[in-house]
């Protein structure tokens, strides 16, 4: 009942000076518009006939009492009914607070004062009752439309209690056949060592995450999901909720990106290897050239030929240690068998004592977050990632003033870790943000522009993904997977 705008009020009372005064005390609290019955008959008809928002009942009338009028609200709708009466009386109050009043009030010295406490106290359990049904109402089409399937369990017991539309569409189940079973009863998790496992350790934890499960539906079809489950209190019990995600177009790109990249991979090593025989070539040719000259010319030699033949050795030496950029990116992206548990804090932390020196020269503080977190990964490639990105902050924030800041943004869809390296300097030139990351672009001429290829190598190596944006400066946000320890929730 919204009180904003008028709203409308029955009174039943078979005493008729008695109803004018009792309107005139509701309107004194909100506008409203009031209709009248004397008895059971007139309040059943004006019942029927429209709907109110507030109801007011004396018990004693002169066809019957008002607790058949309190039943009959009940059968239909549900508007605010309080009992006004001159008969006290703890079993009338007690039945008529169970037909769903809100309120009884004694038709005595106290009332007007009872009669808007009552009154009042009723609007704001409506109000809150009212938060509490959009509030449902909102859950239940985010869990009805949901694009991930949903479980709910009953946490004590392990029993399905509810599923969304997209879980049963998976699993090609329909609902009837999941409520009331242990979710490792099922068809699509039956007899699965890991979805027991799974069920019985959220129920320690209150939280559990599987990047990458086996489901089987009722086809005999197997999808591979990330199976992410989370125990919270609804009502006086818990539930678990099981969020299912379907990841086979996921990984369909990630196998297509590894595929791409090991092309890349294997065409840079063939062109690599065979550039340098035809370079060793031109680097031989050219010593050969400038000893010949010698012998022609004498010592004194010949100006203009000695610069030309200083430029093609230089630019041989450079594209040798092109090539062998290019290699070395090739293989940062192969992540070592033989993983650690990386605290992140403290390699950004051998970072900055490796950058002591050009930060205090440059007048530039790094704010680093007080937990980076841990990550199962190579301590010299999270090195890398953080060093490169840290040197270029360095490098390109040309502030009077300037701040690093590298900080930890929590998880992302996908469950890997996301990190933000920032600066407070000029930013990233449009023109180079959409390929910022490839090898050989840099923002300084003559730079090798290698840096930030290296970290985007290693993140995808990693299962992440790296963007750049300006804001306020220059910001690299990049995602890590933790590969040593896919469940862990930190």
């Amino acid at each position: 009942m919204e009180t904003a705008s008028k709203i409308r009020t029955l009174t039943v009372d078979d005493d008729m000076e008695f109803l004018p005064m009792l309107g005139k005390l509701i309107n004194r609290e909100f506008p409203t518009q009031v209709d009248t019955a004397l008895d059971c008959a007139s309040a059943r008809a004006a019942f029927g006939a429209t709907e109110y928002d507030l109801f007011t009942i004396d018990y004693q009338l002169p066809d019957g009492d008002g607790l058949e009028l309190l039943e009959i609200m009940a059968r239909n709708h549900n508007p605010l009914a309080i009992m006004v009466t001159g008969h006290g009386d703890e079993n009338v109050a007690t039945r008529a607070f169970q037909l769903g009043a809100v309120g009884y009030v004694v038709k005595d010295n106290r009332m007007a004062t009872m009669f808007r406490e009552t009154l009042h106290g009723a609007l704001a359990m409506q109000r809150v009752q009212k938060t509490l049904r959009d509030s449902e109402t909102r859950y239940r089409r985010l869990f009805e439309s949901a694009k991930d399937g949903i479980i709910i369990l009953d946490a004590e017991t392990g029993k399905i209690i509810d599923a969304n539309p997209y879980l049963l569409e998976i699993v090609g189940y329909s609902l009837d056949e999941l409520l009331n079973r242990e979710l490792w009863e099922i068809g699509p998790f039956k007899d699965s060592t890991a979805t027991r496992r799974a069920v019985q350790e959220v129920q320690k934890k209150s939280y559990i995450r599987y990047e990458d499960l086996p489901l089987e539906t009722r086809t005999g079809e197997t999808v591979d999901v990330e199976f992410v489950c989370n125990m919270y209190a609804s009502g006086v019990a818990n539930v678990i909720q099981c969020n299912i995600r379907d990841i086979r177009k996921r990984k369909q790109r990630e196998d297509k990106e590894k595929r791409r990249t090991d092309d890349i991979d294997r065409y840079a090593r063939t062109v690599s290897h065979d550039l340098r025989s035809p370079l060793a070539s031109i680097g031989l040719t050219t010593v050969l050239l400038e000893e010949r000259l010698k012998d022609l010319l004498g010592v004194e030699g010949d100006d203009e030929a000695t610069e030309l033949i200083e430029s093609i050795k230089k630019n041989v030496e450079k594209a040798h240690d092109l090539i062998t950029s290019l290699l070395s990116l090739a293989e940062i992206g192969l992540v070592s068998e033989n993983l650690e548990t990386v605290d992140v804090g403290a390699v950004v932390g051998d970072v900055l004592d490796e950058y002591k020196a050009v930060l205090v020269e440059k007048d530039t503080a790094v704010k680093v977050g007080e937990d980076l977190g841990n990550l199962g990964a190579s301590p010299a490639q999270i090195r890398q990632v953080f060093a490169n990105l840290i040197g270029n902050a360095i490098e390109y924030a040309h502030n009077e003033h300037t701040v690093i800041q590298v900080a930890y943004l929590g998880r992302d869809e996908n469950g890997g870790r996301r990190y933000l390296v920032r600066d407070n300097g000029p930013g990233i030139p449009e023109n180079l943000l959409d390929r910022l990351f490839l090898p050989f672009v840099s923002q300084k001429g003559g730079g090798k522009g290698l840096g930030l290829a290296i970290v985007y190598t290693i993140v995808r190596a990693y299962g992440g993904s790296v963007r750049a944006y300006n804001d306020h400066g220059a910001c690299i946000e990049f995602s890590l997977k933790d590969l040593g320890q896919a469940t862990d929730r930190t």
